[in-house]
């Protein structure tokens, strides 16, 4: 994924903030997909990967659902027009 330093989670990672991890993963690259994804998505999802990298599976499961969150705000966000009539 562009602008994402980290590497991507792998299937199989032993812990179960690792699929969360990798559910955020895929969330935020549909968000990118659909030219849709918030900053904050990607700021998320990158402090969850270093976290889970640390074996810090409480703070990686909670940052992984803040960019599945925010990258599904992103995607609801793009269904609204941007004028008012």
């Amino acid at each position: 994924m562009t602008g994402l330093a980290s590497a991507p989670v792998r299937a199989g990672s032993p812990h179960p903030a690792a699929e969360i991890v990798r559910q955020a993963e895929l969330a935020v690259q549909e968000a990118q997909a659909q030219q849709a994804l918030w900053i904050t998505a990607m700021d998320a999802l990158e402090a969850a990967r270093k976290a889970l990298a640390k074996e810090d599976f409480a703070t990686a499961d909670r940052l992984a659902r803040i960019a599945i969150e925010q990258a599904r705000l992103g995607i609801a966000q793009r269904s609204y027009s941007p004028l008012r009539f």
